[in-house]
């Protein structure tokens, strides 16, 4: 057996090194250089792009917010005066006692009672609420109280009317009536908070008082507030009620014999009709240094406003614990009426302004002014215009208002956050933008009353 012998053959070094060359310095350093200049290039359009999208986001949550104030306003607007008054003091089917005023019989300490009717405009009733940003914006925004039926559309007839004890009156409500089948639906226990929620839309262990309106068999009503109790209606052993208060006559509902049979409640009481009656308070409050959440803007937060709506009760006292935060960085409301002046068979229409004072003529406290038709209860559409802005400021010069030939319609653009004048300035970014909206109601409740 033979055996070759084999070589392994070498290649030459330099063949090597040509094959395994990586790039000089020079290409390094270029490459870099365009890959740094294309990233920096896309970091900044990518900062833009983001930048324009949260502006255009906090835009359409702003949008958006407005839109739902303004829907959530409009439900309570088209129930003014519903189941209720346009004017309590002027109101001609209001039961009084022979030859007295409409609410002679009421005692001084129900203020909210005695200046009920559908509609009250406190002028610039939300400026001290949200100065000095009011100010440093030439704003000027209102408030607005609502007197209705907000918590129910039912009216429940009265079994017997009890003898007044205690201060207070008991009307037993017939047991076996639609309104109350349809309470009982979910069961005893719902049906009894239902039923005081209705009357008392508040905590339960709280004393407020609110109204109810009594209207007996003739289409004649009177007022009157519900029992300073934990419970002025619910159940007690099976059989619903509700609990007023008694008036200054030592009744809480007024008997035929007291009005001259010019309406009240005669016999027991029986067939006479209890609903509830609210004041319903639209305004702008602000937030409270001392709740200003750590870590916020100071300055942010000193000109952050809410829209909220409150129920008053029978005393005029605003209860804290129904409020409602409607809607959020708002900045201005300001409403205006269209009144009806004549009578039902020669009428006239005047439309005010936004900035008009006489819409305050119109929608006064009924309780300090004698009776008139120029009242809140000849007020036949409302128009309202609400202003919120962007949470943030992202702007650095104002926009004036819309020129005087729009008088009375002073649609803002932008809104000065800062703290004190000397910044509300162009130059510095102290300016959120500012979306406006306006919408007129018709006041269906109000359409019939000529008084």
């Amino acid at each position: 057996m033979s055996y070759t012998s084999h070589k392994t053959r070498a290649w030459p070094l330099t063949r090597l090194h040509s094959r395994e060359r990586g790039f000089t310095l020079t290409e390094m350093l270029v490459a870099l250089t365009a890959g740094l200049v294309i990233t920096v290039a896309v970091v900044g359009v990518s900062r833009q792009a983001s930048h324009i999208f949260h502006e255009e986001m906090r835009t359409a949550s702003v949008q958006s917010g407005a839109r739902f104030a303004i829907e959530r306003l409009s439900l309570d607007l088209a129930r003014a005066g519903f189941m209720s008054t346009g004017n309590i003091v002027a109101d001609p089917l209001v039961a009084k006692q022979i030859g007295a005023a409409n609410t002679a019989a009421i005692p001084a300490t129900y203020v909210g009672l005695r200046r009920l009717s559908a509609m009250r405009l406190i002028l610039g009733g939300s400026k001290t609420a949200t100065d000095p940003q009011s100010g440093l914006n030439a704003l000027n925004p209102d408030a607005l109280e609502l007197g209705g039926n907000f918590t129910t559309t039912e009216a429940f007839s009265v079994r017997e009317v009890a003898a007044p004890s205690g201060g207070c009156q008991r009307l037993w409500l017939q047991a076996d009536q639609a309104p109350i089948w349809r309470l009982l639906g979910p069961g005893a226990a719902a049906a009894h908070a239902a039923l005081r929620n209705a009357f008392k839309p508040s905590t339960p262990s709280g004393t407020e008082m609110f109204m109810v309106r009594i209207q007996d068999s003739s289409g004649r009503y009177q007022f009157a507030p519900t029992c300073e109790n934990a419970t002025p209606a619910g159940f007690e052993n099976g059989n619903p009620f509700v609990d007023v208060a008694l008036n200054s006559l030592g009744v809480g509902v007024m008997t035929a014999q007291l009005t001259g049979t010019a309406g009240g409640a005669s016999g027991y009481g029986s067939g006479i009709m209890v609903n509830p009656v609210q004041i319903a308070r639209w305004e702008m409050v602000s937030t409270v240094g001392a709740n200003v959440q750590a870590g916020l803007d100071p300055k942010l937060e000193s000109a952050r406003f809410y829209l909220t709506r409150t129920f008053v009760d029978a005393k005029g006292v605003v209860i804290e614990s129904t409020r409602e935060v409607i809607g959020e960085y708002v900045v201005d409301l300001k409403f205006a009426f269209v009144v009806e002046t004549g009578d039902s068979t020669n009428t006239a229409h005047t439309i005010f302004a936004f900035e008009d004072s006489s819409n305050a003529l119109w929608s006064y406290d009924v309780s300090s002014q004698a009776p008139s038709s120029q009242g809140p209860q000849r007020i036949r559409s409302v128009r309202v215009r609400l202003a919120m802005r962007t949470p943030l400021p992202d702007r650095m010069a104002d926009i004036s208002p819309n020129p005087a030939n729009l008088s009375g319609q002073r649609f803002m653009h932008r809104y000065c956050v800062g703290a004190t004048a000397a910044v509300c300035t162009n130059g510095s970014e102290n300016f959120a933008r500012v979306r406006t909206l306006t919408t007129e109601l018709s006041l269906p409740n109000q359409q019939r009353w000529f008084y």
